[in-house]
């Protein structure tokens, strides 16, 4: 994240600097006017002229703003517009040769890309993060693109993938966030990242408490930097750890907080689902009255939004509640 606070110094009298001969003889003023061609030389002389930076950052800082706006972007489900930032940010990487930022930049479009369904390209920019962290010497950046990696290469909700593979997958993954969490300290937001695909890998290993764990650290991370977008995902994704553990109370809780900041965030796509999640839950209670207006709202909230594939998915499960 790029630190906005700007260090402004105060002063509180500019005094004028002023040089002043006042020569005793010729002799004298030889004299002086030879020190002060001594101090002109020295000093770069009296005047007000600014001195040249010892770094340029425009374009560092320019491609770290077009990052988080990448970020936040994606994180409001807005792909297309990510996708234009995350260029913006790659193209200035480049240009100035900016390593850190070529990483990052790639690590947040594989982010963006897996949340968008492209798992496919998400992948390839998660492994060209990890070679270029390598290559460069950020163990920290190389750490987080391993877990990435691993995260994508879970088997949750892929039908291609075996029971047993997925739990090959899942220790992978739990063994690449282990190793990544410690280098993290200093990079919240990315240990936020991978503190989920730790929780993701320890739902899939049926460790729910460990899971709720991470998912609660994650979302201490992000409440606490205003992420509200990320603070609704997540809850949204304790929900579906409790719910998996059958704890249905438990999850509706957790679902309550995501659309409380889904809510402050006014983030359409992130509600939706919230209430379709909502709707699943009760289903799973047998409240089949209480699951219909979940999903009824659910609905509502996707054709509002012109979200019209997941307003269908609302309305399919709505209608399954009238049969």
């Amino acid at each position: 994240m790029i630190d906005n606070r700007a260090r402004f110094g105060f002063i509180h009298g500019r005094a004028q600097t002023k040089c002043i001969l006042k020569p005793a003889g010729a002799l004298a003023s030889f004299a002086a006017l030879a020190v002060f061609a001594s101090l002109l030389l020295l000093t770069g002389g009296c005047s007000s002229a600014p001195k040249r930076p010892a770094e340029i950052t425009a374009a560092r800082n320019a491609c770290d703003a077009q990052i988080a706006m990448g970020d936040a972007a994606s994180a409001r489900g807005d792909f297309a517009n990510a996708e234009l930032y995350f260029a913006e940010a790659w193209r200035l990487a480049v240009g100035a040769d900016y390593e850190k930022g070529r990483i990052r930049a790639l690590l947040s479009r594989g982010e963006a890309r897996f949340a968008a369904g492209d798992i496919a390209r998400a992948q390839t920019d998660r492994q060209q993060a990890y070679a270029e962290a390598a290559a460069g010497g950020y163990p920290a950046l190389a750490a987080a693109a391993q877990a990435s990696i691993a995260r994508g290469n879970l088997g949750e909700g892929r039908a291609d993938v075996s029971t047993e593979n997925r739990a090959v997958r899942a220790l992978e993954a739990q063994a690449a966030a282990r190793e990544a969490l410690p280098l993290l300290g200093g990079e919240p937001l990315l240990k936020a990242s991978v503190l989920r695909t730790a929780a993701l890998a320890e739902k899939d290993l049926g460790n729910f408490a460990e899971a709720e764990k991470h998912l609660l650290e994650a979302a201490g991370i992000h409440e606490k930097g205003l992420f509200l977008e990320d603070s609704g995902y997540d809850w949204f994704l304790l929900a579906s750890v409790r719910s998996k553990a059958g704890m249905y109370d438990r999850a509706l809780e957790a679902l309550d907080r995501a659309i409380e900041f889904d809510r402050k965030a006014e983030h359409s796509a992130g509600l939706g689902m919230d209430w379709l999640a909502r709707g699943t839950v009760f289903e799973k209670k047998g409240e089949r009255d209480a699951a219909a207006a979940a999903y009824r709202r659910s609905e509502e909230i996707f054709a509002a939004a012109y979200l019209k594939e997941n307003e269908r998915a609302a309305r399919a499960a709505l209608e399954r509640m009238s049969q």
